[in-house]
């Protein structure tokens, strides 16, 4: 079951944690937590004594996260769930996006908006049995919260006790764990073996100078390490591989690296806003560009295969008439000359016609590739670029005449 987590529900503070933590702990058999029934008078000791011990938090009422049934009350983990993505959210300044019940209420996935790090799942386990059984995997944003505790402890990677999400550091860990694992939010402009990376790897960089001078709201830096809002994110880019950079505002750059520090080969682009890399398609105007040089590479890339298949077409072509149809063209013409074969001169020329256009169609198909490449042009962004920027120059105008 798949819900949409508002916030309405109660953060968990420190006293909460330290009252639940001594519910949990009461429960000796691993993997029947939500099935041990408190007696009421135990949860209130217990709520007495962890409220007391802090003032500082707002005391939600313990009920907030237990279910009454008949012999007394056991552990709602809907309740819990929600608790932990609304403390995520308000403490953290992380939303969940989406809360889905599995198995019977014993897991939850919550999917959470991480900002730069993309969207980031979190794995809720009820059953320290199966917590045990199931695999965090950082790289792919996926990570695992034990609320049943397995009694041999928390001792891996991505794996998290379900506390530690009241902790001031508990995202700046998850934060840079996604960094070291997965680098910064890049795009890649082509493949470490494609055309355009052997034969011109600079081109993309002569493309997004064009950009930038047919579009007045962009700047070109060719020494990004020197602007300040990229300075500033130092912690998750290798600046000194940044090769250069679009300025779209002050606090806003599209920079071009040759960085280990992502899953990207070769040459790439990371977005930086505000001192931290952002996820590419987070703002309009980069995608713009980064649509366009991925078009111009494509489009080279894909002249040079064609021009690379033609030339094995020809080959192949030549081989076959060498063989087969030049012995056999020559054996009619060898008949016409010599009288054996008679047609009329309307045939004749009607066959002489269809040669030549076969003859000039295999030619035009030949050069067709060559043609486009010897034309290609890295420093010419592409017409639909050049309208935009003449219809924001236009938009710029109407406004200041009004």
């Amino acid at each position: 079951m798949s819900f949409q987590h508002n916030g309405s529900a109660p953060e968990l503070t420190t006293a909460n944690e330290r009252l639940l933590r001594t519910c949990f702990d009461q429960v000796s058999d691993q993997g029947a937590t939500l099935d041990y029934v408190f007696n009421e008078a135990d949860i209130e000791r217990w709520a007495d004594g962890a409220y007391s011990s802090v003032t500082e938090d707002p005391n939600y009422p313990w009920r907030h996260f237990f279910i009454e049934v008949d012999d007394g009350w056991t552990l709602d983990s809907h309740a819990l769930a929600q608790a932990w993505c609304t403390t995520l959210q308000e403490k953290h300044g992380i939303p969940t996006t989406e809360l889905a019940e599995a198995d019977d209420g014993l897991q939850y996935d919550a999917t959470v908006d991480g900002g730069n790090r993309g969207t980031v799942k979190f794995q809720l386990h009820f059953d320290a049995e199966k917590l045990l059984k199931d695999e965090a995997k950082p790289r792919e944003s996926k990570f695992l919260i034990g609320f049943d505790i397995p009694r041999s402890g928390i001792d891996r990677d991505a794996v998290f006790p379900w506390g530690d999400v009241i902790n001031n550091e508990f995202w700046q860990e998850i934060s840079n764990l996604l960094i070291e694992l997965q680098g910064a939010p890049a795009q890649e402009l082509y493949a470490v073996n494609s055309y355009a990376a052997t034969n011109m790897p600079a081109g993309p960089q002569r493309t997004l100078e064009a950009i930038t001078a047919v579009d007045d709201d962009l700047e070109f830096r060719a020494q990004p390490q020197l602007v300040d809002n990229i300075k500033y994110a130092g912690d998750e880019l290798d600046v000194t591989s940044l090769v250069s950079a679009v300025e779209i505002s002050d606090s806003t750059h599209l920079t071009v690296c040759n960085c280990t520090d992502s899953k990207a080969e070769a040459l790439h682009l990371h977005l930086v806003e505000d001192g931290e890399t952002q996820q590419l398609d987070a703002n309009t105007d980069a995608v713009e560009v980064i649509d366009t040089l991925a078009k111009k590479v494509n489009n080279y890339n894909d002249l040079k295969d064609d021009r690379h298949n033609t030339g094995r077409f020809v080959k192949l072509t030549l081989g076959l008439l060498t063989v087969g149809a030049l012995p056999a063209i020559n054996a009619v013409v060898g008949m016409i000359t010599n009288g054996q074969l008679k047609l009329e001169p309307a045939a004749l020329t009607a066959l002489n016609t269809v040669f030549l256009l076969a003859v000039f169609a295999f030619f035009l198909m030949t050069i067709q590739p060559m043609f486009e490449l010897w034309h290609f042009n890295w420093d010419q962004p592409t017409a639909y670029e050049n309208a935009r920027s003449r219809i924001r120059s236009m938009c710029r105008s109407n406004s200041s005449s009004h």
